[in-house]
């Protein structure tokens, strides 16, 4: 009987530790060249799918972010946020989340290799181009930057406040299945 109690209550202690592995983001993280065209169209172009595909987990994946580790908040043009995300790099990575549900959201998203995982015999999770920094608008989904690895907060931060507010030029736009990209010159 005692055993059983303290299993319980070893479990009920050690459970939010195990729900909540807030793992931060690599400090050697980059954006990635988008002008140039044999890293910036096979990634735009992934994102695009994937942004499509995500679209219909999108809802449920934010109500999962939005309860994930805080990792800091920010001003942005259209009002104060709070970056939130934990260690799982499934899907949303980082989730931008507006004060006020009128603004915009920002979502750090993986961007797989669809194109290799679809490869007949192919097998286990699709490899990743990188990591994408997109905000929702309505219908409207644009990302902004794309890294190589998931960065540190201070430059999520930093990098969701100044898309957020349009400080920095768009790569990509997706809007009711329709994508237009948006390749930066060199």
């Amino acid at each position: 009987m005692f055993r059983v109690l303290f299993l319980i209550a070893g479990l009920a202690i050690a459970s939010p530790a195990l729900a909540a592995q807030c793992v931060e983001g690599l400090a050697d993280a980059k954006p990635l060249d988008i002008a140039d065209p044999e890293i910036g169209a096979p990634i735009l172009i992934m994102q695009g799918l994937w942004t499509g595909m995500l679209i219909k987990s999108y809802e449920a994946d934010l109500k999962t972010a939005r309860g994930a580790c805080e990792r800091g908040a920010f001003e942005a043009k259209p009002g104060s946020y709070d970056l939130r995300g934990e260690g799982n790099l499934d899907k949303l990575a980082r989730v931008a989340v507006p004060k006020s549900k009128k603004d915009p959201v920002g979502y750090l998203s993986t961007t797989p290799d669809l194109m290799t995982a679809m490869k007949p015999g192919f097998t286990g999770p699709a490899p990743v181009l990188g990591y994408a920094l997109v905000t929702v608008d309505g219908d409207v989904h644009t990302t902004w930057r794309v890294y190589d690895k998931v960065p540190v907060d201070a430059v999520l931060l930093t990098d969701f406040a100044q898309a957020l507010s349009g400080q920095i030029p768009p790569l990509m736009r997706w809007k009711g299945g329709k994508v237009e990209i948006i390749v930066p010159k060199r």
